[in-house]
């Protein structure tokens, strides 16, 4: 795994054109379609985290928890993009609509999406969504 810096880093353009060197992500097209969509977002963190990939493959989104910051951070919904193929068009459109009027998302059969302010912004939202799936997770083993 390569550390995250500088040298590491692909910048493009808002139509997803290459700005120096690098290979930009297949998911390119999306996190230029979010910015687009939202003026006040200036980072995206897109992981494939254990629980939260956990509640993609189950096609379960987040919704009603008793976890303050879940409310806080997201208005106590995540919700869940249904399935397109990774890299696609169809997927980049249904998560940049989605994130119109939410901060985060849960992509079916592939991993969640966070959008923020800041990257310190984005980074402490995606621990607090990890950690509430985990415990939903743990929750339904319990029952």
């Amino acid at each position: 795994m390569n550390d995250i810096c500088k040298e590491n880093i692909v910048e493009i353009d808002f139509d997803g054109n290459v700005i120096g060197k690098g290979k930009a992500s297949s998911e390119k097209i999306m996190h230029c379609l979010i910015y687009k969509n939202r003026s006040d977002v200036n980072a995206i963190i897109h992981t494939h985290s254990p629980f939260l990939s956990t509640l993609a493959l189950k096609g379960v989104g987040l919704e009603n928890s008793p976890i303050v910051e879940l409310q806080y951070l997201f208005g106590n919904k995540v919700p869940i993009v249904g399935y397109n193929p990774p890299g696609s068009i169809e997927l980049a459109k249904s998560v940049a609509e989605t994130l119109k009027t939410s901060n985060a998302a849960i992509m079916q059969n592939h991993g969640a999406i966070i959008v923020a302010p800041t990257i310190k912004d984005a980074f402490y939202s995606y621990e607090v969504l990890e950690y509430t799936a985990q415990v939903y997770i743990q929750e339904k083993l319990l029952k």
